[in-house]
């Protein structure tokens, strides 16, 4: 059922999450930023401003943008321009109008384009130190990670991450 393309609208509800694929107001690279549905609607979405290290991330107006949904009914991707930002009750929002989205998966566990810096080790006997690789992450979900690296590695060998979690580097 991938690629299947359904009316604005279809599915999305409020609560549900979306990662917005974009570059920050200022410019700079493509980063992802996480965020929530407050209100859908035909025409425009309302959705929380995404916050990254405590603060607001105001993405530009107009510019385009990627949006993935994901909420019970599936994981869903579109684009769409940030229309304005509006301020209620101390929390603010956005404004977007999207185009027609287009139903990407249905699973327990929802895939999530990522673009970030990871470190990773091989277990080693004792005393002995293994050496620390570098890799980039391509997307994640609850039950696993794509990234790619230069590192030699065979299936199903058991490596531990170093990932970048609210701030700090987290181990797993």
């Amino acid at each position: 059922m991938r690629g299947k393309r359904f009316m604005k609208g279809m599915g999305i509800k409020p609560g549900d999450g979306l990662a917005i694929s974009a570059a920050p107001e200022g410019g700079g690279p493509v980063q992802i930023y996480s965020s929530y549905v407050e209100q859908p609607g035909e025409d425009a979405l309302l959705v929380t401003v995404p916050v990254s290290k405590g603060r607001l991330v105001k993405l530009p107006l107009n510019a385009e943008c990627g949006f993935d949904f994901y909420g019970r009914d599936g994981l869903y991707r579109t684009r769409g321009t940030i229309l304005e930002y509006l301020h209620c009750n101390e929390v603010c929002f956005m404004k977007i109008q999207v185009e027609d989205y287009e139903y990407i998966q249905r699973r327990d566990l929802y895939r999530v384009d990522a673009d970030f810096d990871l470190k990773f080790t091989r277990p080693s006997s004792r005393g002995v130190r293994s050496p620390v690789y570098r890799g980039t992450c391509k997307d994640i979900s609850g039950g696993g990670m794509q990234f790619i690296s230069s590192a030699d590695l065979m299936e199903g060998e058991v490596i531990a991450f170093r990932l970048p979690l609210r701030g700090k580097l987290v181990t797993v």
